[in-house]
């Protein structure tokens, strides 16, 4: 008997249950004093082909399959990049003002099976977006939650909203509240990662033991006064291990 795939779990498990603890991503805003803009901020099978007439013998087995034997932090960002093409396949706006609304999911350790899963993906506001994990996923269970900073309306000041653009790159402060928050419920620090996903759709990586680098004043990020953390190369959302 062999053992069952992440795939196939999957299908078992089926449907998606609320409940949960909530994670909130988004711009908090908090740019420095520029007036109130908003919170924008198969396995293959065990039979072999037999051989035709001549005493061919049996074919070779076929090739491994990747998704059999990946590596937690690999389901992670195939997680990660399955959530980033949904979103980027999205974009929704809000009916009345046409503002691009943020997305989110969250991806985390199933407390049953211990595969790494994900939610699916959430609408919020222009500003911000809530994620609630399935029932029976606590704070310790979460590995990463990714989330889109999208183009913020204008101010009306060019050079302003271009800082604010290169802002939204990396995460906001109030993001690194939501996961000092999870840290204090009890998630690992040394397992959590923040996917940021910017207005151009590029999606970056930020773990949270580099929260000393990244974490800085809003106007640090938007370089008005002081120099911008390095940027993380953006992530190729075609080179999933395992696509879903």
């Amino acid at each position: 008997m062999r053992e069952l795939t992440k795939k196939e779990l999957e299908l078992i498990g089926g449907g998606w249950e609320t409940g949960g603890i909530v994670v909130t991503g988004g711009d908090d805003g908090d740019w420095g004093d520029w007036g109130d803009w908003g919170d924008w901020g198969d396995d293959y099978g065990d039979d072999t082909v037999d051989g035709g007439g001549g005493g061919g013998g049996d074919s070779p087995p076929p090739p491994p399959d990747p998704c059999d034997n990946q590596t937690e932090a690999e389901q992670e960002k195939d997680e990660a990049i399955d959530i980033a093409n949904d979103i980027n396949a999205q974009n929704p706006v809000d009916p009345v003002t046409g503002a691009a609304l943020e997305q989110g999911a969250l991806i985390y350790r199933d407390p049953v099976t211990g595969a790494i899963e994900r939610t699916p993906v959430a609408s919020g506001t222009p500003g911000n977006v809530s994620v609630t994990a399935p029932a029976g996923v606590g704070a310790d269970d979460i590995v990463g939650f990714v989330h889109t900073h999208p183009t913020a309306p204008s101010t009306g000041n060019p050079t302003l909203d271009a800082q604010l653009a290169a802002a939204d790159r990396y995460p906001s402060p109030g993001d690194w509240d939501q996961m000092d928050a999870l840290v204090a419920g009890g998630a690992d620090p040394n397992a959590l990662t923040f996917y940021i996903i910017d207005a151009a759709g590029q999606m970056r990586e930020y773990d949270y033991t580099d929260k000393a680098i990244y974490d800085v004043p809003a106007t640090d990020l938007m370089g008005q006064t002081g120099t911008p953390p390095p940027l993380p190369p953006a992530m190729d959302l075609t080179a999933a291990t395992c696509p879903a």
